[in-house]
């Protein structure tokens, strides 16, 4: 079954959308930016996740000692 022609257009011109877009994110610097932006985020993640694990090794030798 072929495809019709308005879907064949409209189809052109969301390929024609997502390559303009993908090049002004890309080209305009916004990926490295929101690439930064994602690894600060799971930096301070893990720099909290492993001060609550300090703390909780902390209190759970006390809680051995008592």
């Amino acid at each position: 079954m072929p495809i019709p022609l308005l879907a064949q257009a409209t189809l052109s011109q969301a390929t024609l959308a997502q390559a303009t877009l993908d090049g002004y994110f890309f080209g305009s610097g916004k990926a490295a930016v929101v690439a930064a932006v994602v690894m600060v985020i799971l930096v301070g993640i893990g720099w909290a996740l492993r001060g609550m694990d300090k703390r909780l090794t902390e209190l759970e030798k006390e809680q051995l000692e008592k």
